[in-house]
Order: C-alpha cells, then structure tokens, then sequence
C-alpha cells in the first residue's frame, strides 16, 4: 500500500517520537510514503497516539521516520550534488547560528539554478558562542574558505551571506582602518589571498546554509593560532611597507650597516668590530 504525503497523514523523526512518547512502541507498518517531489520513503513504523486537530483530540496513527538517515542519503546523491567544474563559477554560502557554523560549496550552472558540490558544519566552541554575530557570521565565512580552501584558493569566488553589514565591511576593495576590532583585521588579511565578491542574500532564500547551521556536527578540533604572530602578519598586510622603507631602517642599524659595508667591500678587513656580528651572520 503506498500513501502520497499529501493527504493528512502524520509524521514524525525517530528521535521526536522517543522523546515524546517514550512509553510508546512503534508497530510495524507496510505502508510507503511518496513525497512532493516523488520520492518514496519507507517508515520505521507507526504508533497510535492521541492527535489535536482543530480543538478536537482523536485517536491516531503517526508514522514515524528515520529523518536524518534520509536526508543523509538524498544530500549525498547525485540528484542533489555535482561535480566539481573548473569552468563553472563557484559560490560559497555560509551561515552562522547561535550553536554552530555552515558552508556550501555550489556551483552555478548555465541556467542560473545551484547545485552544491560539498556541505561542511561544526558546533562553535565555548569561546566562539560569546562572540558578537557579526564574529560569528565573518568566522563561518573564513572556515568555510579554509575548510573548501582548494575550491575557492585562486579562482573567482562568490561569498553568500545573509549578514547585510559584512558585505560592506569586508568588500575586497576596501581597506578596514587599523583601529577595527583585531579579528576582523585577521580576517581581512586571510581574505585578501582570495579572488572573491560578496553578496548579500535573504535568509529565506538561505536555507541550505542557514538550515545547517543549527544542525552543526560537533565540533571535535580546536584550531589554535599564535596570536602574537597573527597580529605581527596583520600589520604587515595592513601597514604600507615597501622595500625602500626597509631598505631605509636597515640602514638605521649600526650593526646592519657594518655587515652590509663589509659583504660590499666598503671597509678595510683590519676593522675588528666587524668580526662578531659577520660570524653571527653566516654561523
């Protein structure tokens, strides 16, 4: 017997109905269940519970699905991804939730429809959940870039988000003042390696990123920087140095600028001061 899940038939996940009836045992059914878009889905089973409907509570059957089975199974298929295409532009949507942080990897096919290649997700550490949501939001962006780093690194790249204000802030043409919080500054600094332009799109027309992230996988793997090193390299990014400038300070050292007359033969050999610091730099 096959029922089409248009007519008023009751479901429920596994998991749902373990923690709402848990005196409740789930009987056996035949019965099939055809979805919207055809497919057919087989129920762990069905129970008889007690349903309200319009004010009026009946006696019941529910069928009860194993959910994240399959839709583990249809977002793995080839009906939902694709390949990757060296040719076809790319998208990289990302989403943060108050748990947890998404990122898909689509690409945009001739007749403007997405097709993804790869889902990521993890749960936010206990640090990352006192993060601002802007944090939040550009700290899913730059883990999705890491995560898919060998998609995205040197090919033009479109950043989705459904956070407006960070698509201004972190526009790649332009430079965030030095003042700006430090995070974001590192962010910035990561970012500019990349080919990319970011746009903004309504969180309705988010889902698969925005679904995601309040399903976070658990985060297993603390990613650990040298912070001191990070904020020497942001500065670095952020500062106009050129090599006239370097060129210019070495020339304020005085040890520098003796080892540098030396290898140039600009100074007698009898000169001792040289000794100790030339060995030090060629030792």
């Amino acid at each position: 017997m096959e029922v089409d899940t248009g007519a008023a038939v009751s479901t429920i996940s596994l998991k749902q109905f373990k923690a709402k009836y848990p005196q409740k045992l789930i009987q056996p059914t035949s019965i099939l269940l055809r979805t919207y878009t055809g497919e057919v889905t087989k129920p762990v089973g069905k129970s008889r519970v007690k349903i309200k409907y319009e004010n009026q509570t009946t006696d019941g059957d529910i069928y009860v699905l194993m959910v994240f089975t399959e839709l583990k199974k249809e977002i793995s298929s080839d009906k939902v991804l694709i390949p990757y295409t060296p040719e076809l532009p790319l998208i990289l949507a990302t989403d943060a939730s108050p748990t947890g942080l998404e990122a898909v990897i689509s690409h945009v096919l001739p007749d403007k429809s997405e097709r993804p290649i790869a889902f990521a997700s993890r749960s936010l550490t206990d640090s990352e959940k006192n993060y601002s949501q802007i944090d939040k939001e550009s700290t899913a962006i730059v883990w999705g870039l890491k995560k898919f780093f060998h998609y995205c690194y040197g090919k033009e790249i479109i950043l989705m988000t459904d956070h407006k204000p960070l698509t201004r802030i972190l526009r790649p043409e332009k430079d965030l003042p030095t003042t700006s919080a430090i995070r974001l500054l590192h962010y910035a600094s990561f970012m500019a390696e990349f080919k990319y332009e970011i746009i903004y799109r309504n969180t309705k027309e988010h889902a698969n990123a925005d679904y995601l992230s309040r399903l976070a996988l658990q985060h297993t793997k603390t990613e650990t920087l040298d912070e001191e090193a990070t904020y020497y390299l942001s500065q670095i990014q952020i500062l106009p140095v050129t090599r006239n400038e370097i060129r210019k300070e070495t020339r304020k050292d005085t040890e520098l600028t003796k080892i540098i007359n030396e290898i140039q033969g600009e100074l007698p050999a009898t000169d001792q001061t040289l000794t100790n610091p030339t060995r030090r730099m060629f030792i």
